[in-house]
């Protein structure tokens, strides 16, 4: 009788290791591995987001050319210029002629007016507080404009203005009252200042303009100025008169002409459907006779769940609160519940604090409550307590109880609808309606004069009669359907819990009520809503194109491993193993106050910060920009690591938050990637990686800061060394450890970029790529039980998976096949070494997976995992461990009269076996099947000219680069824009556009290179050529077979690493099919510059088509 088999996968971002185990035939017997491998996938094998950042800036620019468009015809239809004025080329400084115009120096003409609106509609400075913008991340918002902003503020600052155009005047020098713009070839470009400034201050000075060019300029009605550069959206009246004037906007559209925009739908986004709903629709549907098909499709259609911010999801929040609250152990009564919600309603929010005096006065002040641990869990939890934004904000601002009646509804209806409202909107209101506003004109004169008396006050600080009421909203969406989320309070009105079944036979410990609770369901295995989402597709879960595309290899790879080694027989495999992110898996097993313990652990950080900052400096409003920086400087010991320079919590604002490793390198905003300097030292450091900075500039002065400079390379070190990587949660532990590696990457520049392969090592995985892999994983459990219904999935812990590979020491098995990653002194396998060497350490990474469920089996509470990753083992634990153990797997050590378990070391038997799979070396890149686009370089370069004709002419080319031209030569086959076609914007203007990359190279009829640009009519017109036969195509990544007798040493499969075409003739560079080492790069596993003629005549070339598993077809 066959055994059974597992499989198990170690998913990544850029891999997938498997292997394939075969149980023990008996209890005494091992084991046995049957075969792994890795399937790995080339850098930026995915191009959606690269297409999504092109597709950005070509959406950017055209909204830009029809904003500009739109003011232009505004201003023609209202014959303040006219349309030959529109078509004049714009003036060299227009911010020169605003700046004058402020200053009142100067009365703009009507087309100086258009020059100086077409500028600011190219300048209309920054503006984060979009109505679209969710929660904030780990990654932070975007650093690079946040430096602008506060460039531009400073700016802003050393030249006492209050403008855009005012700041760039002063800035670049230019004379005031001049005729003209005192510009000369040495005044920099405006450009170059490297500023965002705020939108609202951008917003005010063009008002100010026009409100100074009104009364000179015929035409320029308050009406027209409003449509150009209100701040309020359009009313209906003012589309209405843009209709009259030939202009639409769409619905979508909010703003003026100026400082509008389109609002993005989101359709391109995968909204989550609610589960009970689905169910529902789709079991009516079938009632109703039609397909499955057409009840998938209606149910798809007819479930999504909403955005969070509605009330519907906001008294579900309050309604699963309320529930899960326990009096003295018990949950609240139905009378309770109803009176604290109806209090939430009334109040627009509840506290913690209410919370517990609302409870204590209705039961006693002996009841113990649950409710102080409840909101322990993290700073903002008692966020969830809100229950109307709108309402809660008004109370808050101290706005709502001075306002009448009819205007609190009409400003609260506005809030509820995403609108904004001001203090200036509020008196209008009051005015029009013929109310009182002295209560209010208090209120304003209260707070200007606390603005003002603030510290640090600015003069950019944005007036507090202008400054929207920021309600504090839900964001994302929610978990189910408004259908579901009015059923979930209702019942939990009604003082039930919606996730218990009701009292029956198959339930005696349930709820006394007619019916399970409506999210029961979810609970219960094998309830048809759970069934049904089983057989959902993953694709309309998910459009990540990059975790779809993984999806995709894994299910193919999944049916290349039954066929190949389960004979085609789904029923020998019993179980899945696949290493998944910690999150998953963590606190199953635990109760409440376990979880709570781990996540005060987790939150330790940030409330540390918290708390230190409003110890130090109290009355400050803390962001979460300063927090973040206060948890760096904790970080690094309150030290500039550049300077040795120490800093306290009242100078953090003046520190700026500085990549150790460029960001052009590693694109990361975490705070593992962070660390704080002074502005200046930012400045001199520029695109290098802190220790490279620290070794070029060591003991040089800072520039513009007295008595300070760059430590040397030895303080430096040493300060690296130095720092704590080892109090508190393990996250911070990580995270410390992370910066650490960072601060001592070196050797990294763009120039060399493809030579850095030491210091890229070292960089390692950014946060985005472990959250890319996490995601994966959650997904791939669930494909895989889509494809292997009664197999067990075993989702195995990494820390489970880290105690094992330190006990077994399963490195060895490589010194045979990668012997320089062994320590010259003592012999190990140095794990980061192997990495940069071989492929195969994710199929190790498989093996150990698949032999941790056959040797440390999971049953109903994790005993064994449990015990190998604890220090101390309890009594209770002790004897369950004995009891499962397999005695020749682990071992009890004893320590200061405390017990602990650990495993031994791998039996040496599976050892050999596992290096005898790895020796098959069954690694497969995935060749991307896309012929589809162009892959171009960025680069437009000057032909200078072209020496010959047709594909093998040599073109000569000339580009900038640094500042300086540069010539080269290439041939006519590597160049867009040489000899078109058909008409070309290329040819005209004289340049081409070099291929970055070919698509392979056909061997039939005669060997010739494809480039990457129009791929599948060249091969139509090579099948032509080749007499109608399929024409054979070597691509990178394909694995080839050579056969050489007088060379044995070359003989047998190589991966394709690259496909040259140069002067010498077609060459191609090879590589050992398990080798990560960098193509490009002499090495024993590397063959580099191979002629094609030689591999084709002299080694008999073979393409060798295998099967995912490595298996040849």
């Amino acid at each position: 009788m066959s055994r059974s088999l597992t499989f198990s996968f170690d998913i990544g971002y850029a891999s997938i290791g498997w292997a394939v185990i075969e149980s023990a035939s008996h209890d005494d017997a091992d084991p046995s591995v049957c075969g792994c491998g890795a399937v790995v996938f080339p850098k930026d094998d995915c191009q959606a987001f690269k297409r999504r950042e092109y597709r950005r800036l070509r959406r950017n620019i055209r909204s830009r050319r029809v904003r500009i468009e739109r003011i232009g015809r505004l201003l023609v239809q209202a014959q303040i210029i006219t349309q030959e004025m529109k078509e004049t080329p714009g003036h060299p400084a227009p911010f020169y002629l605003a700046s004058e115009a402020l200053k009142g120096h100067r009365n703009l003409a009507p087309i100086e007016l258009w020059h100086v609106l077409r500028w600011y509609a190219h300048n209309r400075g920054y503006d984060n507080n979009v109505s679209w913008s969710g929660g904030f991340s780990e990654d932070g918002g975007n650093k690079e404009d946040t430096e602008r902003v506060q460039h531009a503020k400073d700016l802003m600052d050393k030249h006492g203005t209050a403008t855009m155009a005012e700041t760039i005047c002063r800035e670049l020098k230019l004379e005031e009252g001049k005729a003209d713009a005192p510009m000369n070839v040495s005044t920099p470009a405006y450009k170059n200042l490297n500023t965002a400034f705020p939108r609202l201050t951008v917003e005010k000075e063009v008002r100010r303009i026009l409100e100074l060019s009104a009364p000179l300029i015929p035409g320029l009605t308050s009406e027209i100025m409003e449509l150009i550069a209100q701040h309020h959206p359009l009313t209906t009246e003012q589309r209405g008169v843009l209709i009259h004037y030939g202009i639409k906007l769409a619905r979508r559209y909010r703003g003026s002409l100026l400082f509008g925009q389109l609002i993005p739908r989101f359709d391109n986004r995968i909204i989550s459907r609610c589960p009970v709903t689905w169910a529902q629709v789709y079991e009516a549907e079938l009632k109703k006779g039609n397909s499955e098909q057409s009840a998938r499709e209606r149910a798809e259609k007819l479930s999504k769940v909403p955005t969070a911010n509605c009330p519907e999801f906001y008294e579900y929040r309050m309604a699963r609160i309320l529930c899960n609250i326990r009096a003295d152990g018990e949950p609240l009564s139905a009378e309770i519940r109803r009176e604290l919600m109806n209090q939430a309603r009334q109040e627009g929010k509840l506290t913690k604090a209410s919370l517990e005096k609302a409870i204590s006065s209705r039961l006693g002040k002996e009841t113990e409550t649950n409710v102080s641990n409840y909101f322990t869990l993290h700073p903002d939890s008692e966020e969830a307590l809100y229950l109307n934004p709108a309402v809660e904000v008004l109370k808050r601002s101290g706005i709502g109880q001075i306002l009448s009646p009819s205007v609190y509804r009409i400003a609260a209806n506005r809030l509820r609808r995403g609108k904004s409202v001001t203090p200036n909107y509020l008196l209008n209101l009051l005015k029009s309606r013929g109310e009182s506003v002295e209560a209010l004109e208090k209120k304003i004169e209260k707070e200007r004069h606390q603005q003002a008396n603030r510290k640090k006050a600015k003069k950019t600080d944005p007036d507090y009669a202008a400054t929207p009421l920021k309600p504090r909203y839900a964001t994302g969406r929610a978990p189910y359907a408004r259908p579901v989320l009015k059923k979930v309070v209702e019942e939990t009105l009604d003082g039930e819990d919606p996730t218990r079944p009701a009292r029956g036979e198959a339930h005696p410990d349930g709820e006394l009520k007619a019916h399970d609770g409506c999210l029961y369901c979810l609970l219960d295995a094998d309830s048809s809503v759970n069934q049904y989402q089983k057989e959902r597709r993953l694709d309309t879960m998910t459009n990540n194109h990059l975790v779809r595309h993984r999806m995709l290899i894994l299910d193919r790879l999944l049916k290349d491993l039954i066929q190949d080694f389960a004979g085609g027989q789904k029923d020998r495999i019993s179980r899945i193993c696949v290493e998944v992110g910690k999150e998953l898996t963590a606190f199953s097993g635990m109760d409440s106050k376990k979880i709570q313990t781990e996540l005060n652990l987790r939150q330790k950080s940030h409330t540390e910060a918290v708390n230190r900052l409003k110890r130090e400096l109290p009355g400050k409003a803390l962001s979460a920009n300063l927090i973040r920086k206060c948890r760096i400087a904790m970080d690094m010991n309150w030290t500039c690591p550049f300077t040795g320079e120490r800093y306290g919590a009242h100078e953090l604002e003046n520190m700026e938050m500085e990549h150790i490793v460029p960001y052009s390198f590693r694109q990361s905003n975490a705070l593992s990637s962070l660390v704080l300097t002074r502005k200046e030292v930012n400045k001199m450091k520029g695109q290098r990686t802190g220790y490279d900075f620290v070794e070029q500039e060591q003991g040089k002065p800072v520039t513009g800061r007295t008595n300070l400079h760059i430590c040397s390379l030895n303080n430096y070190r040493e300060f690296v060394e130095k720092l704590d990587d080892k109090k508190w949660h393990e996250d911070d532990r990580k995270r410390k450890k992370k910066r650490k590696a960072l601060l001592m990457v070196r050797g990294l520049s763009h120039k060399h970029q493809s030579q850095n392969h030491e210091a890229m090592k070292e960089i390692g995985m950014t946060e985005g790529m472990m959250t890319q892999s996490s995601h994966l994983m959650k997904l791939a459990c669930k494909s895989i039980k889509t494809s292997l219904p009664d197999a067990h999935i075993d989702m195995i812990p990494g820390a489970v998976t880290a105690e094992v590979r330190k006990a077994w020491d399963v490195f060895g098995v490589f010194k045979e096949l990668c012997p320089e990653a062994a320590d010259p002194v003592n012999g190990r396998i140095i794990k980061e070494d192997l990495r940069s060497l071989t492929h195969l350490h994710h199929a190790l990474d498989a093996c150990v997976l698949g032999l941790i469920s056959e040797i440390i089996p999971a049953d109903r509470k994790n005993v064994l995992r449990r015990a190998i990753i604890k220090r101390r083992l309890d009594q209770k634990m002790k004897q369950d461990f004995l009891e499962l153990r397999k005695k020749r797997y682990y071992k009890l050590r004893e320590k200061d009269g405390q017990t602990g378990a650990s495993l031994v070391d791998l039996p040496s038997g599976i050892k050999e076996n596992i290096r005898e799979k790895l020796m098959e070396q069954r690694v497969i890149q995935h060749v991307p099947a896309d012929m589809g686009g162009a892959l171009l370089k960025e680069t437009i370069q000057r032909v200078l000219s072209v020496d010959g004709s047709g594909e093998d002419a040599m073109v000569s080319l000339s580009k900038k680069k640094d500042g300086k031209k540069e010539k080269n030569q290439v041939k006519a086959s590597k160049l867009v824009g040489v000899f078109p076609e058909g008409p070309s914007k290329l040819k005209a203007l004289k340049a081409a556009i070099e291929i970055d990359g070919n698509y392979g190279v056909a061997l039939d009829p005669k060997p010739v290179v494809i480039r990457h640009i129009k791929v599948f009519k060249r091969i139509m017109a090579l099948k032509e050529q080749n007499g109608g036969k399929p024409v054979r195509i070597l691509k990178k990544g394909m694995l080839i077979h050579l056969t050489s007798s007088k060379d044995p040493k070359r003989t047998g499969v190589w991966r394709i690493a690259s496909i040259k075409d140069n002067e010498r003739g077609i060459a191609i560079d090879l590589q050992i099919p398990h080798s990560a080492v960098p193509g490009a790069k002499t090495h024993e596993f590397n063959w580099i510059n191979v002629k094609l003629d030689t591999l084709l005549t002299k080694y008999r070339l073979e393409i060798y088509p295998t099967s995912y598993t490595g298996t040849p077809r």
